[in-house]
């Protein structure tokens, strides 16, 4: 309950009240700091206003100190604070300019004529700067204080140094660095600095963003064929060749990096590699105008050679829309480098990436990880005429084709006959989907064609196709291969004599498997099933087919790092009609290989930026928060929790596979099954559903073209009306009866 002592407390304070941000001293929300919370009006203030002048039911709480108009202290804030750790102060924020040109206008004299100073903010794109000059008619006294500058390296056509440029202070840079690693452009930005009345918004989307993003473009995809090329393929080349040296008794590493290694001895890679493209995929349409391509390494599971294609240059193409056809374009940094359609920017970014590190690092890639969804098996091969000079023959080579015809092979290899031709080796998980796809295409067609085919079925086989293709890797015999790769087919019917070290049920004993049922198929019951997936499966495991996959390496480093690209360049934005696509591929290489901390610690460095406490606390605590949640991804719980949704989803299966296996057993309740003597087969029920939907058709009448469509009245049973009212014609018509009363 209340008392005179706790509510006196409460108002003893100058403001009205004693509470949290209202007294003198405010311990709770300032955390420590010592804050003066006081108001003065400005002059220009109507001090009579009820909204400013204090009363019992409005009492001034105002982060402005009221202070006398004898005190000669320029600060209306005061702020003290002992040091700790977070106690950071922060290199810049966000006031009202009106406030501050009043206050400063009002305490500030000249300090030669003590007159009255004027107080503006000039500003350069959203740096913005402090000038206070002289408002006496014989005095010139003016300081100025510029924003904190950068020091970028101009180009050779970037025209005199003494033209004051966007680029010259940080803030302009830092905006735009920060919304290009965040994903956004130049419309977002304009978007904020509108919004908070920041300078510059409107120019901002129109050429600020692009130019200040144009001078930073060099030092982007310079670092980030610094990191990928020279300190990835380093350490990946000095992995694969180890130890090795020449006769002179010298590491053939040492030699690779001066250059004078011997062709024979170049260091032979293991690569992955994957294409990511920029534009949604809707279907079996390649539409999107850009992707980029990387070849990871598996020794360091590092990007070691990356490249972004684009179909479309934006200023080629504002240059043709202006002018007469024939007009040629003027001299400039073009970024299309692709003419083809998008489905053929895989094969091409692999044949360029495979070419740049054997004539310009001295690499050279033995086995690329692919998948199977392009042609990049044809591409990456010696021309017909160049492999029959290699292989010192006349017969042209020959290939086994998709109806099991030997037929000669297509013409479209391009890969130089100096250079060899990579081994091509399949990654197990786009295996797995393949055939993921194949038999859940077969769940779709007909009754008596699927033969009580699920998707749970579909699920469990090619999980089971995944473990065991990912055992193969310890595998070395032929017929050990062979042999293992049943396990993919017998497993899900029971028999698990195939079956490697990751098959729990080979593992339990008989009571344990009868206590731990699982939803297994039957080979005498489902006979027909069993028969249909051996010739779906044939493919998938012969020898040439499980050895593709048997290697143990992935291509999960091309996948994630698809992923983080597509943070950085959204697939609903276009960005690959400029450099900006390459910046951002560049900023995503270089934090993928330097992390957060060090990656924004050199490109501060390049800009020529001071890296204030503030800004380098947070960058720190952002690779800190990133260092934490790969590792957390890395953990059992995490793995499980990402397939939490994968197993509902597959007990949703298995319930309808369970209604399948006992309509296969005959144990099914329909209307009317006992007349037939219990007996129903999916046969006449298709034909019972075949034949009613014929029926109706029949008894609809044909619609014509461009006709509305008919509605069936409720009332009279006729077509063609939109609803049943008195307005029917079958409807009777009301009688009217006139009698003497009513006339």
């Amino acid at each position: 309950m209340p008392d005179n002592t706790v509510e006196s407390k409460k108002l003893s304070s100058e403001s009205g009240f004693n509470l949290a941000g209202a007294g003198s001293l405010c311990q709770q929300r300032t955390r420590g700091k010592r804050v003066l919370l006081e108001r003065r009006p400005s002059p220009d203030e109507n001090t009579n206003d009820s909204l400013t002048t204090p009363s019992p039911k409005r009492p001034c709480r105002s982060l402005f100190p009221a202070n006398s108009q004898t005190s000669s202290s320029l600060s209306t804030l005061t702020v003290s604070s002992t040091k700790g750790r977070g106690n950071l102060q922060h290199s810049r924020v966000i006031v009202e300019c009106s406030a501050v040109r009043d206050m400063m206008e009002q305490y500030i004299s000249c300090p030669q004529c003590q007159s009255a100073v004027k107080v503006s903010f000039p500003t350069c794109c959203i740096a913005s700067g402090l000038k206070l000059s002289c408002t006496g008619e014989f005095c010139t006294w003016a300081d100025i204080r510029r924003p904190a500058g950068a020091n970028i390296q101009l180009s050779e056509n970037a025209g005199s140094a003494l033209i004051e440029r966007n680029t010259d202070y940080a803030l302009n840079i830092l905006c735009v660095t920060g919304f290009l690693i965040s994903g956004d452009g130049c419309t977002e930005t304009s978007r904020l600095l509108g919004l908070l009345g920041l300078p510059s918004s409107t120019t901002m989307w129109s050429s600020s963003f692009h130019n200040i993003e144009q001078v930073l473009s060099p030092e982007f995809i310079s670092l980030a064929d610094e990191v990928v090329c020279q300190n990835n393929l380093r350490e990946e080349v000095r992995l694969t060749l180890g130890n090795a040296r020449d006769e002179n008794d010298t590491l053939l590493c040492n030699l690779w990096l001066q250059k004078t290694l011997a062709a024979e001895h170049w260091p032979r890679i293991l690569a992955s590699t994957d294409m990511g493209w920029q534009g949604r995929s809707s279907g079996v349409a390649h539409n999107s105008l850009s992707g980029h391509a990387l070849h990871v390494g598996q020794k360091t599971r590092k990007p070691i050679a990356w490249i972004a294609l684009a179909k479309s240059c934006s200023f080629c193409k504002s240059w043709h829309s202006a002018h007469m056809e024939g007009d040629e374009v003027p001299e400039h940094e073009c970024v299309k480098n692709h003419d083809g359609t998008s489905g053929s920017m895989e094969p091409v970014a692999a044949l360029k990436m495979h070419c740049n590190l054997y004539e310009n690092h001295q690499s050279v890639i033995e086995t690329t990880i692919t998948d199977d969804d392009s042609s990049i098996k044809a591409k990456l091969k010696w021309c017909n005429a160049d492999h029959m000079l290699n292989h010192n023959t006349d017969e042209k080579p020959m290939i086994i084709n998709s109806n099991g015809n030997l037929v000669e092979r297509p013409d479209h290899g391009e890969v130089p006959r100096h250079m060899p031709e990579p081994i091509f080796l399949v990654d197990p998980n786009h295996r797995k989907k393949t055939l993921k796809g194949d038999l859940c295409r077969q769940v779709k067609m007909k009754v008596k064609d699927r033969k009580t085919l699920t998707l749970c079925d579909c699920v469990r086989l090619a999980t089971n196709f995944a473990h065991m293709a990912r055992a193969l890797k310890h595998k070395t015999a032929d017929e050990e291969i062979v042999t293992a790769g049943k396990a993919a087919l017998e497993h899900h019917f029971d028999n698990h004599e195939f079956c490697g070290d990751w098959c729990a049920r080979k593992k339990q004993t008989n009571d344990e498997a009868e206590k731990k049922k699982k939803h297994y198929r039957c080979k005498e019951k489902d006979a027909e099933l069993h028969k249909m997936l051996q010739g779906k499966l044939a493919r998938f495991v012969t020898l040439k087919a499980l050895k593709e996959v048997s290697h143990g390496f992935d291509t999960n480093v091309n996948e994630s790092f698809n992923n983080t690209a597509a943070w950085i360049a959204p697939k609903n934005k276009v960005h690959s009609t400029t450099n900006s696509l390459r910046n951002r591929i560049g900023v995503a290489l270089g934090t993928n290989g330097l992390g957060c901390d060090t990656h924004f610690e050199e490109i501060f460095r390049r800009f020529g930026i001071v890296l204030t406490d503030d800004i380098r606390h947070y960058i720190h605590k952002a690779h800190a928060k990133r260092v934490k949640r790969l590792a957390k991804n890395k953990t059992p719980e995490a793995k499980k929790k990402k397939l939490k949704n994968f197993h509902q989803r597959l007990k949703d299966h298995t319930e309808v596979a369970k209604k399948e296996r006992a309509k296969r057993d005959g144990l099914v309740c329909r209307p009317g099954i006992g007349m037939a003597d219990g007996y129903i087969s999916d046969t006449s029920v298709g034909a019972e559903r075949s034949r009613l939907n014929a029926a109706r058709k029949a008894n609809t009448p044909p619609r014509q073209q461009g006709a509305r469509r008919q509605v069936c009245c409720s009332v009279c049973k006729a077509m063609g009306h939109n609803k049943s009212n008195k307005n029917c014609p079958v409807f009777p018509k009301k009688i009217t009866i006139r009698t003497k009363n009513n006339g």
